[in-house]
């Protein structure tokens, strides 16, 4: 059970081997921006079929489901400008697809989270959730927009302390798992325990984080990454 909490990790080898591709990322940005938007919604159908790697251990096929989000992430670098303005006063539209593929999914699949298969081209239904997540980058892109111009010493500060949140926060939700500590909860709506759960997880990562870097100084960065 340690070992699956261990492949949080899987972040490592699969954005080592993106690194490694990075020569055919540099060509992709050379291209004509309609032969751009071609190749993310091809490769985004692919991924919508082969899934995320179960338990995320296959960076091979990490990169594959990843690849049309990095592509869509260069492409905003490139034209950062007009894709702002293209945002702009979509907040609410953006905000319903996100939730109106949520619905979807859990209507549809009676379960709602992301979508893991051992197999890469077995077929296993079509991913959503990739949609829905690239949907909620860009809402979460167009809100803080309105804010670009305020200084909010939170916001900043969970920036410079989100790469170590990401790493450790597993640990956290695997011990609110083990111990079964929602279902203390039963009476609450699953709502209210998705925001609580959320709530600690981040917090619980920040306070430990802090510990890390209480500890170990300068040299938590090869521990946490800060």
């Amino acid at each position: 059970m340690i070992g699956y909490v261990l492949t949080a990790y899987w972040y490592i080898p699969f954005i080592m081997l993106t690194f490694i591709l990075s020569p055919i990322f540099l060509k992709y940005i050379e291209l004509t921006k309609a032969k751009q938007l071609i190749f993310i919604f091809f490769l985004l159908l692919l991924s919508m079929i082969v899934h995320r790697p179960e338990a995320n251990l296959s960076p091979f096929h990490s990169f594959i489901y990843f690849t049309p989000i990095y592509l869509t992430g260069i492409v905003f670098s490139l034209y950062q400008e007009n894709i702002l303005k293209f945002l702009d006063g979509k907040i609410i539209l953006l905000g319903m697809g996100v939730v109106g593929l949520s619905l979807l999914q859990i209507n549809f699949y009676g379960t709602y989270g992301n979508f893991h298969k051992a197999e890469l081209f077995s077929y296993q239904g079509i991913d959503r959730i990739i949609i829905q997540k690239i949907l909620l980058i860009f809402f979460i892109i167009a809100f803080l927009q309105k804010f670009i111009n305020n200084h909010i010493p939170v916001l900043k500060y969970l920036a410079s302390i989100s790469f170590p949140i990401f790493f450790i926060h597993p640990w956290i939700l695997f011990f609110i798992k083990h111990y079964s500590i929602t279902d203390y909860l039963w009476f609450l709506p699953d709502v209210f325990i998705f925001m609580l759960t959320t709530i600690i997880a981040v917090v619980g990562s920040i306070f430990i984080a802090n510990l890390i870097k209480l500890a170990f100084k300068n040299r938590s960065n090869f521990i946490i990454g800060w």
